[in-house]
């Protein structure tokens, strides 16, 4: 059985031209998010203005933060762990009552902290992944109906293509049917037939890339709903301790076209 390693699924497609069967899960794959700009700087919330050039300018002068999800919309244990701890030493609670070392130690065995610095860490989760769908050229929706059309142009091809290439059954892999390189026996009729093999190509890499895409967003959105449901439980904790900042929760996420965090 042949093995290509460790790839994710964008790497398989840029070196080897395929990709795993929608069915399969890549288990090596990853799907960044947009920087998450680090709490302790003042300016470091991305999604509290609207103004693109303002985001784009506090991502590229502090520290961000740079994560990928798995397949599911799962975080890398160590990258959560970072984002806890720094959500923690920037948290006025955890300041104030000089608790920095003990909440990191807390972070690094995987536990969460306190409530609000669970919801604050998962809120930027969140924006971070809204960030990345609302970036993208397309939606599911479309790469969806790309995929479908792709097919079908596919399909069209392949029932074209057997008529003007019966003498092709014999050859293999570029050699004619002497056993001889094809360039060397070219005739001009093999003209119609590769541009059959190039439009039939062609319609498999688009067909290809569409995929791609939609198995990218389809991650991404995983993550989004898995930081909204994380950042609801967050909120209720807080509602029950008595905190008077806690929100309602968003439990409507709507990831087709999410929503980021409202300007405050």
């Amino acid at each position: 059985m042949l093995c290509y390693g460790a790839h994710t699924n964008l790497s398989l497609l840029e070196h080897y031209g395929f990709l795993l069967s929608p069915e399969t899960t890549n288990g090596n794959d990853a799907a960044p998010l947009a920087p998450i700009p680090a709490f302790g700087n003042p300016n470091a919330s991305a999604s509290k203005s609207d103004d693109e050039d303002a985001t784009r300018e506090t991502v590229e002068t502090c520290f961000c933060h740079r994560l990928a999800t798995d397949a599911f919309g799962r975080l890398p244990w160590t990258a959560l762990a970072d984002l806890r701890v720094d959500a923690a030493c920037a948290d006025a609670d955890v300041r104030r009552l000089g608790l920095a070392k003990r909440a990191r130690d807390v972070c690094r065995r995987g536990d969460a902290v306190s409530p609000a610095v669970e919801r604050r860490v998962f809120e930027a989760v969140r924006d971070a992944a809204g960030r990345t769908l609302l970036g993208l050229g397309t939606t599911a929706a479309r790469d969806e109906a790309d995929i479908a059309a792709a097919s079908a142009r596919a399909s069209e091809c392949a029932t074209a293509i057997p008529a003007s290439s019966t003498r092709r059954e014999t050859r293999d892999a570029g050699l004619d049917e002497h056993g001889a390189p094809r360039e060397w026996t070219r005739v001009d009729d093999d003209d119609d037939d590769d541009d059959a093999d190039f439009q039939t190509s062609n319609e498999s890499n688009a067909r290809l890339a569409a995929r791609w895409r939609l198995a990218y967003k389809r991650a991404v959105q995983a993550a989004y709903r898995r930081a909204q449901a994380r950042v609801d439980e967050a909120v209720e904790a807080m509602r029950a301790a008595g905190r008077v900042d806690a929100i309602t929760p968003s439990s409507d996420a709507r990831v087709a076209k999410p929503r980021l965090r409202a300007a405050r």
